[in-house]
């Protein structure tokens, strides 16, 4: 596998780490919308199905790598479906990209993040109720490179630490 092809974990998360309730967004930001959208623009995103489910649609200007057990594999304009997160990644390297961001949900998050080169973490201020989770991430391992603050989130940007 191409270890070449950045692999970044885009997320939002609360202070208490909830990422989901019900299938969707416990909290409404378009600013943190706005920022997924102009980061993850012209490169390949990886989502679990009920992700794209709750999303409701293809991401315009991406190529959606949709993981599904239920779902037939199918390759189709800007949609592709697998049947599991190595053929996603398989599918994302094949491309060439330079990068490929993951979306979540927190199955996915919790597969993929021991992989990922960056995450790009939307500190959302307060705890919110909420049934999915981002995993924890070990500052062993990620160190701070940015932050950027915005009035209800401020971004961090983590990069993996070198293997000494």
């Amino acid at each position: 596998m191409n270890d070449q092809i950045k692999k970044i974990i885009i997320a939002s998360a609360a202070s208490n780490w909830i990422i989901g309730k019900n299938g969707s967004l416990p909290w409404n930001i378009p600013a943190d919308l706005q920022h997924f959208k102009r980061t993850t623009m012209g490169f390949p995103v990886l989502i679990g199905r009920r992700t794209f489910d709750s999303i409701g649609k293809i991401l315009e200007g991406r190529i959606n790598i949709v993981v599904s057990r239920s779902l037939e594999p199918v390759t189709k304009d800007n949609l592709i479906i697998v049947n599991s997160i190595e053929r996603g990644i398989e599918q994302a390297v094949s491309r060439n990209y330079e990068r490929f961001y993951i979306a979540g949900g927190s199955s996915i998050f919790a597969q993929t993040i021991k992989i990922a080169h960056e995450l790009i973490i939307s500190h959302v201020t307060g705890d919110f109720e909420g049934d999915s989770y981002f995993p924890k991430i070990d500052l062993e391992n990620w160190q701070t490179e940015s932050i950027s603050t915005y009035p209800e989130f401020v971004i961090k940007l983590y990069k993996k630490k070198e293997r000494k």
